[in-house]
């Protein structure tokens, strides 16, 4: 059993992206998060990544389809501009690290999440 006023970190992670849930109070209830999906990152093709410079470059990943190049994909930013978590009103108060693609948000946001 957690000791009260313990709080702790939720990380989900798939690939090399990474959600963190941050903060959440330790306790014996239970907590319902609702559903956690995954924000989308932009794609962009061969003509606009020749427009960006070299360290807008450096977040750019190539994206192939049965080994035919299709475009990148923009890890610099979120193609939406709030963190696809069940809220009546979209979650805006995140933090996005590019470097690390992670994602954080502060508990004090969700906490009052329908």
């Amino acid at each position: 059993m957690p000791k009260e006023g313990t709080h702790a970190d939720l990380v989900f992670s798939q690939m090399d992206l990474k959600v963190v849930l941050q903060h959440i109070p330790l306790s014996n209830d239970s907590i319902a998060l609702g559903t956690i999906a995954f924000p989308v990152f932009n794609f962009i093709g061969e003509n606009q990544y020749e427009t960006l410079t070299d360290l807008e470059k450096k977040y750019c990943y190539k994206v192939y389809c049965y080994g035919s190049f299709l475009g990148y994909t923009d890890t610099s930013q979120l193609k939406q501009g709030f963190v696809p978590i069940t809220c009546i009103d979209p979650i805006t108060d995140f933090k996005y690290d590019p470097a690390t693609l992670t994602v954080t948000v502060a508990w004090e946001v969700l906490k009052n999440c329908k």
